[in-house]
C-alpha cells in the first residue's frame, strides 16, 4: 500500500491516499514505513561532498592560474549550496514523518459505528449511483413500444 502517514495513536497508523481518503491501519499490520526524505538527504549529501571536493581541491594542476582556482571555487559552491538545501529539506521531511508515525497517543474509537476493532476498512464506502438509461432514439423500436405504468 502506498499512502502518506497523517497521524498515529497507540495501536494504529492513519494514512491518506492520493484522493485524500483516510484509512486506519493497525500497527501490527504495518511491516515497514518508508519515510520520505531519506533519498533526497543522501543525494544532497553526495552533491555537497562533490562540491566540497571541487572547492577544496589541493591537487590542482601545477601552474593553475588564479582565475582557474577561482572558477573551481565557484563551481564547488554551485554544487554545494543546492546539495545542502536538498540535504536539509530531506532531513526535515524525514524527521517530520518519523515523528508523526512514532506518536503513541491515546487509542481512538472507531469512526464507524458498530466496529469495535480497528481495521484497514474503517472507511464507509458509499455505493456508486446507477447511471440513468440513455434516452430513446426517435424512430427506434423502443420509441413505439407501449409505455408501462410505473409502480
Amino acid at each position: 500500500m502506498e499512502a502518506e502517514v497523517v497521524d498515529a495513536d497507540a495501536a494504529n497508523v492513519y494514512v491518506s491516499n492520493r484522493t485524500g481518503q483516510r484509512y486506519r491501519v493497525p500497527r501490527k499490520d504495518v511491516a515497514e514505513v518508508d519515510h520520505p526524505g531519506n533519498v533526497l538527504f543522501m543525494v544532497g549529501v553526495t552533491i555537497v561532498a562533490l562540491g566540497a571536493g571541487m572547492y577544496f581541491d589541493k591537487d590542482g594542476v601545477p601552474g593553475d592560474s588564479e582565475e582557474e582556482v577561482r572558477n573551481a571555487h565557484i563551481t564547488g559552491l554551485v554544487f554545494s549550496v543546492p546539495g545542502a538545501l536538498m540535504a536539509a529539506w530531506g532531513s526535515y521531511s524525514w524527521w517530520t514523518f518519523q515523528r508523526i508515525e512514532g506518536r503513541r497517543g491515546k487509542l481512538r474509537p472507531s469512526p464507524v459505528p458498530g466496529i469495535a476493532v480497528a481495521s484497514p476498512a474503517d472507511v464507509v464506502v458509499l455505493p456508486a449511483p446507477v447511471p440513468a438509461p440513455p434516452p430513446v432514439a426517435p424512430g427506434s423500436p423502443e420509441a413505439f413500444a407501449p409505455k408501462q405504468a410505473s409502480p
